[in-house]
C-alpha cells in the first residue's frame, strides 16, 4: 500500500478499490528420497522460540544428500505466501503519509501473518527446511537478537603518494588450477596418480569407489574424470552414464583405465560416454598428453 501511495495514488482511492495483496518468495523443498531429521543447533531454535515456544515435539527436516537430488539435499520448489486482506479497519487507516510499520501493526490485529510464519509452518511439516526459510524470508528483525557491532576508530587523514598504476589481474579461470578427480579401489594406483597430476599442478581429488566418485562429481564440477573400469558399488561403465545423463556434468571429459587391453573392454568405455582410454599400468607422460588434449578441448557447454 505504500508503494502505491508513493506512486501518487491518491489514499482513498486505494481504500476504495484494494481487495487484498499478496506476497511469494520461492524455497527449495527437502527430497523426499533422503529426508531425515534435522538437529538444529542451538542459535537457529533460539531465533525460533517465538514463534514455535517452548514445544519439544517439533521436528524438523533436511534431505542427507542423494544421487536424486545430486547430493544437494533439496529437489522442487515451493512458494511462501503472506496474505495482506484490506478490512473496513485497515481501510480507515490508509493515509497519505501513513507508515507500513503502522499498517504493519494494524494487518496484525486483523489476522495478517507475514510469509515467514507460512515458511516455519512449511518446514514444521517437512517440506522445506528451516536454513531455507531463513535464507529467503527470514522473520523480523525485532524477534532475532540484536548483536552489538563495536565501533571502529576512525583512522586520520593522512598526506599519501599517488599509488602506482595497478597492473591488470589476471583472471580468475587463468589463475585457478584445474581440478581432476581420480577413482580407482587400489590406493597404489591412487598414490600414483596423485604423483603424477599434482607434479603437473592439477588439484586431484580421489575416490575409492564409483559411488563416491559421483557424489564428488556432482558436488564438485571437476575439469576431467580418470576413473577404473572395475569398482566395488559402481563399477566405471555405470559411472560414466550417469555422468553423462545429468546436464551439469554432461560435459566433463572423461578418461577410463582398465588393467583389460581387449577391444571389447575399449569399446565398451567408449560406448558408455568415455572420451578416451587407457591401461595400466599408466604411463605417466602418455596419461599428461591425454589430460591436456581433453582439458584444453573447448566443451559443447561453452560454445
Amino acid at each position: 500500500m505504500t508503494r502505491l501511495l508513493d506512486l501518487g495514488i491518491e489514499a482513498f482511492l486505494i481504500s476504495a478499490s484494494l481487495v487484498a495483496v499478496v506476497g511469494q518468495r520461492l524455497v527449495r523443498g527437502i527430497c523426499q528420497e533422503c529426508k531425515i531429521r534435522d538437529p538444529l543447533s542451538p542459535e537457529i531454535l533460539k531465533r525460533l522460540a517465538p514463534h514455535i515456544g517452548a514445544d519439544k515435539r517439533a521436528t524438523f527436516w533436511k534431505g542427507a544428500g542423494c544421487e536424486t537430488c545430486q547430493y544437494t539435499g533439496y529437489s522442487g520448489r515451493m512458494g511462501l505466501f503472506e496474505v495482506l486482506m484490506i478490512t473496513p479497519f485497515l481501510k480507515e487507516i490508509i493515509e497519505p503519509n501513513v507508515s507500513a510499520l503502522t499498517l504493519k501493526k494494524a494487518a496484525e490485529r486483523e489476522g495478517f501473518e507475514p510469509m515467514s510464519v507460512d515458511g516455519i509452518r512449511k518446514a514444521l511439516h517437512g517440506l522445506s527446511t528451516i536454513e531455507e526459510v531463513f535464507r529467503v524470508a527470514p522473520p523480523e528483525a525485532e524477534d532475532v537478537p540484536q548483536v552489538p557491532i563495536e565501533e571502529l576508530p576512525v583512522p586520520q587523514e593522512t598526506e599519501m603518494e599517488e599509488p602506482p598504476p595497478e597492473e591488470p589481474l589476471a583472471s580468475v579461470a587463468s589463475v585457478r588450477p584445474k581440478k581432476i578427480l581420480a577413482a580407482d579401489d587400489n590406493q597404489i594406483i591412487l598414490k600414483i596418480l596423485r604423483n603424477i597430476l599434482e607434479s603437473e599442478g592439477y588439484l586431484i581429488i580421489t575416490a575409492e569407489n564409483g559411488l563416491e566418485a559421483l557424489k564428488l562429481a556432482l558436488q564438485e564440477k571437476p575439469d576431467l574424470v580418470v576413473t577404473d573400469f572395475l569398482m566395488p558399488k559402481m563399477d566405471g561403465l555405470t559411472l560414466i552414464r550417469k555422468l553423462k545423463s545429468q546436464l551439469s556434468t554432461r560435459y566433463i571429459p572423461i578418461i577410463m583405465l582398465t588393467a583389460k587391453g581387449e577391444v571389447d573392454s575399449e569399446a565398451e568405455g567408449i560406448d558408455a560416454g568415455a572420451d578416451d582410454y587407457l591401461t595400466k599400468p599408466v604411463n605417466p607422460k602418455r596419461l599428461l598428453t591425454r589430460i591436456n588434449r581433453l582439458i584444453k578441448r573447448p566443451s559443447l557447454a561453452q560454445m
